[in-house]
């Protein structure tokens, strides 16, 4: 279904979720890619809403993000909201989307960078103490995020201090204009909020 009106998303987003949280447009990604409104790639925030059945293997999820992606890349800003009655699935529809989608389309921003640079120095020369939790998890999106060739050798330049943090700054943009993709996740009952189709 392809919610073109906030009053219809609004109404569709309260049938899933049960409570009512205003969006500009939903599209499930269920099904062929639908026309897309014009509207949507001015100012206007996007949020796709794909539902992904229980026990899926998350195959059909990899197509569809693979088959957005031309849309995905017209969009300075949108969100995935993943429903599923299975959360086990979760984690690895975030890893999914980050690698095909997030990554890819984002580009990461000079203190992002500089931050990476900095925690993996601390993690690979094994000064855990300096490292808080968050540094780890940030760690972890950051590599998967960051796993171009160019970031990787801008790294070993870096560590090797032939490139200073102000170069590195310049290469990087901290303007708030960049594409921002944005994921989530909710549970939902299967039966309560499924179509018949599905839920069966």
């Amino acid at each position: 279904m392809w919610c073109s009106s906030r009053r219809e998303a609004r109404a569709s987003r309260q049938a899933l979720l049960g409570h009512e949280n205003p969006l500009d447009y939903i599209a499930v990604l269920r099904g062929q890619i639908p026309d897309v409104p014009t509207a949507i790639t001015g100012s206007t925030v996007v949020t796709f809403t794909y539902i992904a059945p229980e026990a899926e293997n998350l195959v059909a999820f990899v197509t569809h993000l693979q088959n957005y992606m031309p849309l995905f890349r017209s969009l300075k800003q949108f969100t995935l909201l993943l429903l599923s009655p299975c959360e086990p699935l979760f984690p690895k529809a975030r890893a999914i989307f980050s690698s095909l989608v997030k990554g890819p389309l984002e580009t990461p921003s000079a203190s992002e960078i500089a931050r990476y640079f900095r925690v993996r120095k601390l993690w690979e020369s094994r000064q855990f103490v300096a490292l808080k939790t968050d540094d780890i998890e940030f760690l972890n999106e950051a590599t998967r995020r960051f796993a171009s060739e160019r970031v990787q050798e801008l790294y070993k330049a870096w560590t090797k201090g032939e490139l200073a943090d102000s170069t590195l700054a310049s290469m990087f943009s901290d303007s708030k204009e960049q594409r921002r993709v944005g994921f989530d996740t909710c549970l939902i009952n299967r039966q309560r909020f499924l179509p018949a189709g599905i839920a069966a």
